[in-house]
């Protein structure tokens, strides 16, 4: 009961930081700076937000007129969402909601997808001042997190198979501890693989091998 509590009293103080437009303000200093959206102001912090109060099912229906403002503002500046991860979640919010013009992002995110060795996966293009800098050949969390609410997006939209590809790429990502790049990736990009994993994991299943052994090789 008191984890409920915690969670209204959450969703109850974005309540009341929203903008009149829909959109959620840049409360205090922003450390993740691609959640600011680059020039699509704020999309990528609405669209965040608005997953926070579709993921708490419970109180969706006590907050839909925040819900529906969110999503507003959304489609309303979709023009602008000239940034991968903007798109990326704002695509997984508006599956998550159901929304009507939910399958044209999903369209246009899979437009701007890299496709290679047999992965699927979504980067954010570098700075020539940046080309060079041997930091960037680790990986990138703001790709993994992208690619992370891609994959989600595709699973919301039933597109297991599809999805299939985004996983590997994903676990190419990881560390030797597991985890990815930074704090926020991970747990993005475990709540996707996560996701996907409930969703092609078969219970009892039966599997027939057949083993075959040629007489005089080493046992």
């Amino acid at each position: 009961l008191a984890d409920q509590n915690i969670i209204k009293q959450a969703l109850n103080f974005l309540k009341g930081v929203q903008n009149s437009d829909g959109s959620f303000p840049e409360v205090g200093y922003v450390c993740h700076r691609d959640m600011q959206g680059g020039s699509s102001k704020g999309i990528a912090l609405t669209a965040y937000t608005l997953i926070t109060f579709l993921e708490n099912k419970n109180y969706i229906e006590e907050f839909r007129t925040i819900i529906a403002k969110a999503q507003e503002f959304i489609i309303k500046n979709v023009e602008q969402l000239n940034d991968t991860y903007s798109l990326a979640i704002a695509a997984y919010a508006l599956k998550l909601a159901q929304h009507e013009q939910k399958d044209s992002f999903i369209k246009k995110l899979e437009s701007k997808a890299e496709n290679k060795d047999g992965m699927k996966y979504w980067k954010k293009d570098l700075p020539i001042s940046e080309c060079d800098n041997p930091w960037h050949c680790r990986p990138n969390s703001v790709n993994v997190e992208m690619s992370a609410y891609a994959l989600q997006a595709f699973l919301e939209a039933n597109r297991d198979n599809e999805a299939v590809p985004i996983m590997k790429w994903l676990v190419t990502q990881r560390n030797e501890n597991g985890g990815f790049q930074s704090t926020q990736d991970t747990v993005v990009g475990l709540q996707a693989l996560s996701k996907l994993a409930t969703k092609i994991y078969v219970a009892d299943s039966e599997i027939q091998m057949t083993v075959k052994h040629n007489k005089g090789s080493p046992a």
